[in-house]
């Protein structure tokens, strides 16, 4: 797929990066090297709650459900409190 990629980049003609491949196995390789850019850049990463490799130095907390210091922690919105002053009038 890498080979392809490249084609495209370089202006191979059409028919012949259509063809090198069989087309069933299109998506599924362009989604993987797609993710996998996309996935390669920090913010991206960050964006999923992703904080890097488990056996990281400095990781403390390795437990199920347990953060450590510098993971963010999730907001608990309380139920029954009113979004507006409609609400409580």
């Amino acid at each position: 797929m890498h080979e392809i990629l490249l084609g495209v980049q370089r202006g191979a003609p059409v028919d012949r990066v259509r063809h090198a491949i069989p087309p069933r196995r299109v998506f599924p390789a362009l989604l993987a090297e797609v993710t996998e850019a996309y996935y390669s850049h920090p913010l991206a990463r960050e964006e999923i709650g992703y904080m890097g490799m488990g056996d990281a130095r400095g990781w403390q907390a390795m437990g199920l459900n347990e953060l450590d210091a510098r993971e963010p922690r999730p907001v608990v919105v309380p139920r029954n409190v009113p979004t507006s002053r409609a609400a409580v009038s």
